[in-house]
């Protein structure tokens, strides 16, 4: 019978010890994302309050967009451009 010798223990780890390292980069990879979750909702927030206090846009026009935005179609969805008139900046 055979016994794993040194060099048979340094072939066989780096193996091991690779998806090891591969396992935690993606653990941490997952944990960095679910931690931004928040943070990309109260962005959110932020800009369609912004959009509808300061810039007058309707709700309806802002639903269409982040609709296109997920489906794909950027930009597609026209917002109509607040008028003077609508502006409360004074």
């Amino acid at each position: 019978m055979r016994t794993m010798g040194t060099r048979d223990r340094l072939v066989a780890r780096p193996f091991a010890d690779g998806m090891d390292a591969v396992d935690d980069d993606v653990r941490a990879l997952r944990e960095a994302l679910v931690a931004r979750i928040d943070d990309c909702w109260a962005r959110l927030e932020d800009a369609v309050s912004e959009l509808v206090a300061l810039h007058n846009v309707p709700i309806d026009s802002i639903v269409e967009r982040v609709a296109g935005v997920a489906e794909g179609r950027r930009g597609e969805a026209v917002v109509p451009p607040a008028t003077q008139s609508d502006a409360h900046l004074d």
